[in-house]
Parts: C-alpha cells; structure tokens; sequence
C-alpha cells in the first residue's frame, strides 16, 4: 500500500495526512541497515573531532573527572600516539622531544583544560606518562600477535614438510 496525495493539494491538506513511512521508503531503511556499523565493530582508535572539557586537575596533572572522562583521555592519548609516534622506538624515553611536543600539542587541542588549575609542566607530564605506556602496549600488542601468527606458520610449514616425507 503506498499514500499518495493528489496533485491539487495545499500544503493544509498534506499535514491532515501526516508524512508517515511508506511501503517503499520503509523496505529501505531496513536494508540500509548493512551500511552501518555490523556487531561486533565499534569505533575504538580514533581520534575524536570534539573538544572534551576537564574540570578539575589533580595534584600530578591527572583529570579528577568521572570514569568516563579518565579513560576518554587515556584512550585519546593512546589514538594519538598511533597517529604521531613511529612503532620503531623501542623506549619511550628514546622518542625524540619534537614528537613528544607533537602529542603534546594534540593532547591539548582535543582538551579543554581548566585555566585557573592548569599548571602546563604538570599536565604534559601526566599526559606523555600515558602516551609513554599507551606505545609500550601497542609494541606489546603489535608483538604478540604478530609471533603468533609466525609460529602458527612454522608449525604449519613443518607440518607439511613432515606429510611430504612419509608420501616420499
């Protein structure tokens, strides 16, 4: 069944028959449906485009907020690490000052901090100490996973060198 108004109607009459869904534009916003996000798949990793605003600053530079607020900032500090730091520094420690400065400056970019608690040295320490931890568990992550998948295929190649000698 589909609605359709005639030709000759002023926009009164139209509202008398509201502008429900029909039919047609009902089947496509069910099948549109796969274009969205599928179960399981969620937007970790990325880098916000808000400002997110901290409150309050504790006595290390750390944001006194809610949880959720805490590990915003944690999760956006790890994003920007992806983004700004190479995976070939071993050591926090060994990464150059100017990438540092470079996380630093997105840190603030992406928050607001509050100007009569802000105390800069404080919070770009705060802030490079989870950058710091953020890229030693991505290399651990990166590392795991990817001796792993190396020993999954050595296994496999033995394996099959091991079938070939009992065919031979």
């Amino acid at each position: 069944m589909r609605l359709e108004y005639p030709v000759d109607q002023d926009a009164a009459e139209k509202e008398r028959y509201g502008s429900g869904p029909t039919p047609s534009t009902s089947a496509k916003t069910t099948s549109g449906k796969s274009s969205s996000k599928k179960r399981g798949q969620h937007g970790r990793h990325k880098v916000h485009s808000k400002v997110h605003a901290i409150h309050k600053i504790g006595p290390h530079g750390e944001p006194l907020e809610l949880e959720t607020m805490i590990s915003i900032f944690s999760n956006q500090c790890s994003c920007i690490v992806r983004e700004h730091v190479p995976i070939t520094y071993q050591d926090w420690r060994k990464v150059p000052d100017d990438l540092k400065g470079a996380v630093w400056g997105e840190v603030k970019r992406q928050f607001e901090y509050p100007p009569n608690q802000f105390d800069e040295d404080l919070c770009r320490g705060h802030a490079l100490a989870i950058a710091g931890k953020a890229l030693c568990n991505l290399r651990s992550h990166l590392n795991r996973h990817c001796a792993e998948r190396e020993d999954i295929i050595r296994r496999l190649q033995l394996h099959q060198a091991s079938r070939l000698e009992r065919v031979c």
